[in-house]
């Protein structure tokens, strides 16, 4: 079944929403990593837990639109990916 839309997004608006997005995580991961105090690997830790568990928490509540076998490859995908951000900006 393909469902259409008419909702259509220009793509100054869709770069725009990207660069804020962009900008945003790498204000608040500059934040973090500043006002941490030790090793790399441990700002790198607390920057991964901090993201991890704010994109993929979502992911953990029952919802109608998507079930629990779809939730659980997105949480192993977001984490990972959210976890290679966070070592890259704690390293950066």
């Amino acid at each position: 079944m393909i469902i259409e839309t008419n909702i259509t997004s220009p793509p100054a608006a869709t770069r725009r929403h990207l660069v804020v997005g962009l900008a945003l995580w790498a204000l608040f991961s500059v934040y973090v990593v500043k006002r941490l105090r030790g090793l790399i690997a441990t700002r790198a830790v607390m920057l991964v837990v901090m993201f991890c568990v704010s994109v993929t928490a979502q992911l953990l509540y029952p919802n109608p639109f998507m079930p629990w076998v779809v939730r659980r490859m997105r949480l192993i995908k977001v984490g990972a990916s959210e976890a290679v951000y966070g070592v890259v900006a704690a390293v950066l």
